[in-house]
């Protein structure tokens, strides 16, 4: 009987543990790096403990990433005193998913039962055990969430908003161009004698996670061509001031996911700044969509809005890329700039700056007023991009790859 040929995850998709040694892979190996790195912290990894226990992993999943956008401290005895005591403070906190998640309930289960003794045990009992469950998988520590935990939140934030982008049509992008080593990928197809460079890794680890393997099998591979262009180096700038907590950070994630997914699937490089009252975090363009992933999902929103700041990081960033390489920066704010004595004038400052050194700049409005509106105009103005007014933030994984589409046309 003929054995079916696979191909180990160790070698092809490396959801190894830390310990594990870290190969150089040949041509023929390279189909490791996007999901393959999702799993370093778990002794069998991210794919197998998902792929054992489904619901419970992307129950605990929602849960962490609902803690971080709402800075929650996941504490049992708060949680609770919050539920019983001023449940319309508490919903306004928490929100809907994470409610739902850490009580088993619905919201309006919870709201209507509250106030009965019984219930009020019942819900002291499950928010206990949900806590519980955490701690002892490894997922949170001092109330927080812990690299173990991030990387679970991440993976499958990251597997949702792949499904659901590419369900709405938003990486159906081509450019009409000749093929090559480097561009933006064609439809991907099931991989028949293909280049090894042509291996779609995404397209790869996808369908093996449809299909329940645990180890990619040769039929899962698949491959497209790629279509040439100049390489991009974009930074992805996010306001996350306390004003973004909840379904704005949460949507702005997913936007950087997609971004992200899209622009190095397409061997372009992406950088982050995570920006409030200062620079909170800071990545040059790179490839490496674990990091991107494990820090876009450890966001926490909270203080002031220094722009400034921001455009003057992602310029000092970008500046240090190849000098031939495009260079854009894409930022979202929900205010205008209020750190620093002249915040408006110094943003001015550092936009002329970044243009100055070849960069682009394009920035997406939640919900501005007229005022930051005409503010943000004057800054693409000056930065050569583009103002895209987000009214409904479901759509900004929509406008920020729109904006990743113009900026490589």
């Amino acid at each position: 009987m003929r054995r079916r040929k696979r191909t180990s995850l160790k070698r092809a998709v490396a959801f190894s543990s830390e310990g594990e040694k870290k190969e150089k892979f040949s041509e023929a190996e390279k189909i490791e790096e996007l999901s393959g790195k999702m799993g370093r912290s778990d002794e069998k990894g991210l794919m197998h403990s998902v792929l054992e226990n489904d619901r419970e992993s992307i129950g605990a999943a929602k849960l962490l990433s609902e803690s971080l956008n709402y800075s929650i401290p996941l504490n049992a005895d708060s949680i609770l005193e919050e539920l019983v005591s001023n449940y319309k403070l508490a919903k306004s906190l928490y929100g809907k998913i994470f409610i739902r998640e850490i009580t088993g309930f619905s919201e309006e289960y919870v709201e209507n039962n509250r106030r009965i003794p019984e219930f009020r045990a019942e819900l002291k009992k499950r928010i206990e055990n949900r806590i519980r469950f955490l701690k002892k998988s490894g997922l949170i520590e001092n109330d927080t969430p812990t690299e173990k935990g991030l990387e679970l939140a991440a993976y499958i934030n990251y597997i949702e908003e792949i499904d659901a982008a590419a369900s709405r049509g938003l990486f159906g992008k081509k450019a009409s161009m000749k093929k090559a080593k480097e561009g933006e990928r064609t439809e991907s197809h099931l991989y028949k004698r293909d280049r090894y460079r042509d291996i779609d890794i995404a397209g790869t680890v996808k369908l093996a996670i449809r299909r329940s393997h645990q180890s990619i099998e040769s039929k899962d591979l698949k491959a497209s061509e790629r279509e040439s262009r100049s390489a991009i180096r974009i930074v992805y700038a996010l306001d996350s001031s306390g004003s973004m907590t909840g379904e704005k950070i949460e949507q702005c994630k997913k936007a950087g996911i997609a971004l992200s997914h899209k622009a190095i699937s397409d061997n372009d490089s992406v950088g982050l700044v995570i920006f409030g009252r200062d620079v909170k975090k800071s990545i040059p363009p790179t490839k490496d969509i674990h990091l991107l992933l494990r820090e876009i999902m450890a966001i926490r929103p909270h203080g002031e809005t220094d722009i400034a700041s921001a455009i003057a990081e992602a310029a000092r960033i970008l500046s240090s890329q190849e000098k031939n390489s495009a260079k854009h920066l894409i930022l979202i704010t929900d205010a205008m700039p209020t750190r620093g004595e002249t915040p408006e004038e110094d943003t001015k400052r550092a936009a002329s700056a970044a243009r100055s050194a070849g960069i682009t700049i394009s920035i997406v409005g939640i919900k501005l007023d007229r005022k930051a509106e005409e503010f943000a105009e004057k800054i693409v103005l000056m930065g050569k991009g583009r103002f895209y007014r987000a009214r409904e933030i479901a759509n900004l994984d929509r406008i920020v790859l729109e904006d990743y589409y113009r900026a490589i046309e």
